[in-house]
């Protein structure tokens, strides 16, 4: 059983592989301002080279890198220019499928994976990325299995850096989280009945996850990664700040 939210990411891979990689406005498939191969994968490049530099003053190996959520290779093929090797993995097969086209003859294996588990040997990559993914998954748990897995693959000394989305609770305020929890049920059901939907032929749906900074943090931490820290990224691409988490396999 995979995670909750591969069901819509393999139809966004048959539907629009772009757009549902980089979901700008306007950029869509029916646009007329819809990605182009040259855009997209300039804008990739340019977006990597932004989580690099940052990545690298943490400190950061190039000799293998694990890639979860690499879609259509836009960060991917970027990516094959900074490290000995790079797994890609993703659930998809369209989206697979468009970036074993982009990654041609570079130091790139792709993988097809289930979103909770990890195709690679225990100790196997010195570096994992992902940007966009854990933003849609469809819960903690299934984000805690991405890191646990993360521990498992990394080596000793390993770091790994993951866009995701996260909050805060003021002093005091703690007890929102109950709020928010319920906010998630009702988000859980309706996520169910736009599934059944897009089973018949509906348009694929894209959920969003954040996770309190202070339960990621300690999770982390009890996992076995050290020097764990938050930080904020600001992409040229387009503008955007995007916050990242950073770690270090002890």
């Amino acid at each position: 059983m995979g995670a909750g939210s591969n069901a819509e990411w393999i139809r966004w891979g048959e539907v629009d592989p772009f757009w549902g990689v980089a979901s700008w406005e306007g950029k869509d498939a029916e646009s007329d301002q819809a990605w182009s191969e040259e855009e997209f994968f300039e804008f990739g490049r340019r977006d990597w080279a932004d989580f690099h530099d940052r990545w690298a003053r943490y400190g950061l190996a190039h000799g293998s890198c694990l890639e979860i959520g690499s879609g259509t290779g836009r960060m991917t093929r970027a990516m094959a220019a900074d490290f000995a090797h790079v797994h890609g993995v993703d659930v998809a097969p369209g989206m697979l499928a468009h970036a074993a086209r982009a990654v041609a003859n570079l130091p790139v294996t792709l993988h097809q994976g289930d979103g909770l588990t990890l195709p690679l040997p225990d100790g196997s990559v010195d570096a994992a990325f992902s940007t966009h993914v854990f933003q849609h998954l469809d819960s903690t748990d299934d984000a805690n299995a991405n890191w646990r897995e993360i521990f498992r693959v990394l080596k000793p000394g390993g770091t790994f850096m993951v866009h995701l989305p996260v909050h805060y609770w003021p002093g005091g305020m703690e007890r929102l989280q109950s709020l928010y929890e319920m906010r998630r049920r009702i988000g859980d059901m309706r996520a169910a009945m736009r599934r059944r939907k897009m089973d018949k032929g509906g348009t694929p749906i894209m959920r969003g996850q954040f996770y309190e900074w202070n339960t990621l943090d300690a999770t982390l931490t009890e996992m076995g990664f050290r020097d764990v820290e938050l930080t904020i990224i600001r992409v040229s691409s387009n503008n955007g700040q995007h916050s990242c988490v950073m770690g270090r396999k002890a």
